[in-house]
């Protein structure tokens, strides 16, 4: 069966003009889809609203704002997420500075003494005028060992002396000799070792005072070595044959005398006397001797300062350690907080726009930080808005890079500030505890210890 009555709302509505399009879409703008939804059938009226493609890109409607509202609630929370970590590094980052600056401080107390330059400086010039020196210095085992030499034969010569004169005054009824008896007998063995040494201390001046080439000089220098060669030998031959002669006593029914073995002993303390005093004369020079004094005393001077320079570094080192630490936990906070304003951007303003407007409609310009001057961008200049102004103001350009991380997408929009948690602190944190200044003193104090040594030496 073939239909040809028409419904009657159907002829009601083909008989009417098309309803208007509203004039402009939920986000405020007229666009193609505007077009389409204005047209009317062939002989109806026209809209009588005139048709505007291009609107202001910095006005923004409800939705737009409260896309971008969300976002910065979003990069809060993001942000606040890394603010435990933020906090720990912080109390980190003021011990290891405190630390360095302490550190710094000894150093610099250190090299301001100027103990350590004036040992280094002395030892240099010592080691200069003993290399210039004409005459030889004495051997080191000698300067070394004359003094212990000097002691120990001291010691025996007052023990000596000590047990004989005490076997003077002992007739045998007495009792054993009590504190006062043997401390009176050491004198005499004590006055020995002081006789030796002032002997030795003036044998050894008029060594020095007299021309190193004069014939007396060279005589003695001569005669000495010999003389004593010849004593040692003979001491060390006579006791020889007194041990070998009582070896064979058994065979012979002979017994070493009594004045053979006294004149072992008297030869035997006579040597070691000379021994001590022969010592102290070839084994005194007085700037070979402050040139080995000045050796220990500049390397314990640079044992300690290797020890300030270490600490200093160590703490230095960890002032650095703990500066990146803190700007890394802050960089990972702001990239948590741009993620979630990209996000806000692209969803809510980009992507809306991008279906809803013509492709030749020019977009928001995109904001550079205060401090590039880059070339225009859309037909849009350096950024110079009051939003970039406000942000730079917000956060100082030198604490977060040229504050690019928290300036807003898009020049000249009215965008909300966003709350910024911890961040304000930690820069502030930062830009006071900077290692550099740290390093510049560490830096003045090294020069300068080294022009102290060059100046000295």
């Amino acid at each position: 069966m073939v239909l040809t009555e028409e419904h009657p709302r159907a002829a009601a509505s083909r008989g009417r003009p098309r309803r208007e399009a509203p004039a402009y879409c939920a986000d405020g703008c007229r666009c193609a889809l505007w077009e389409s939804l204005g047209e009317a059938e062939p002989g109806a009226e026209e809209p009588a609203v005139q048709k505007e493609h291009h609107p202001d890109p910095a006005v923004l409607s409800y939705a737009e704002t409260c896309a971008l509202l969300g976002g910065a609630q979003t990069g809060l929370r993001r942000l606040l997420e890394s603010a435990e970590t933020m906090r720990a590094r912080r109390q980190a980052l003021i011990r290891a500075h405190h630390d360095a600056d302490a550190a710094v401080n000894a150093y610099e107390r250190f090299v301001a003494e100027g103990r350590h330059a004036r040992q280094v400086g002395r030892a240099c010039r010592d080691e200069r005028a003993l290399a210039d020196r004409d005459r030889p210095a004495p051997p080191t085992w000698l300067r070394i060992f004359r003094w212990p030499a000097v002691l120990l034969i001291g010691a025996f010569d007052v023990w000596f002396f000590q047990q004989y004169f005490l076997d003077v005054g002992y007739t045998g009824a007495d009792e054993d000799p009590g504190l006062i008896q043997n401390l009176i007998a050491l004198v005499p063995g004590i006055a020995v070792v002081f006789m030796v040494l002032l002997s030795a201390t003036l044998v050894s001046g008029l060594i020095r005072r007299r021309p190193a080439g004069g014939r007396v000089s060279r005589f003695l220098s001569g005669l000495v070595p010999v003389v004593y060669l010849a004593l040692v030998l003979g001491l060390v031959g006579y006791f020889a044959y007194l041990r070998a002669f009582d070896s064979f006593a058994a065979e012979t029914q002979r017994q070493i005398a009594v004045d053979d073995q006294v004149i072992l002993i008297a030869a035997l303390i006579g040597l070691l006397t000379l021994t001590s005093i022969l010592m102290k004369i070839k084994g005194d020079d007085p700037e070979a001797d402050a040139v080995l004094v000045a050796r220990l005393r500049r390397r314990r001077s640079e044992k300690r300062c290797a020890k300030v320079q270490a600490s200093a570094k160590a703490s230095l080192a960890r002032h650095v350690e703990a500066y990146s630490d803190l700007r890394a936990a802050r960089d990972e906070g702001l990239s948590r907080f741009r993620e979630a304003m990209l996000e806000a951007y692209r969803r809510g303003i980009l992507e809306p726009r991008a279906q809803q407007r013509p492709g030749t409609e020019v977009p928001p310009a995109l904001t550079l930080p205060p401090t590039l001057q880059a070339p225009a961008v859309n037909g849009a200049g350096p950024a110079r808005g009051a939003a970039a102004r406000e942000y730079a103001r917000l956060l100082d350009d030198s604490l977060v890079d040229g504050a690019g991380p928290l300036l807003p997408e898009f020049e000249d929009i009215r965008q909300p500030r966003p709350s910024l948690g911890p961040l304000p602190e930690i820069c502030r944190v930062l830009a006071r505890l900077d290692p550099v200044p740290l390093q510049e003193r560490w830096q003045r104090v090294e020069r300068r210890l080294t022009d102290d040594i060059a100046r000295l030496s």
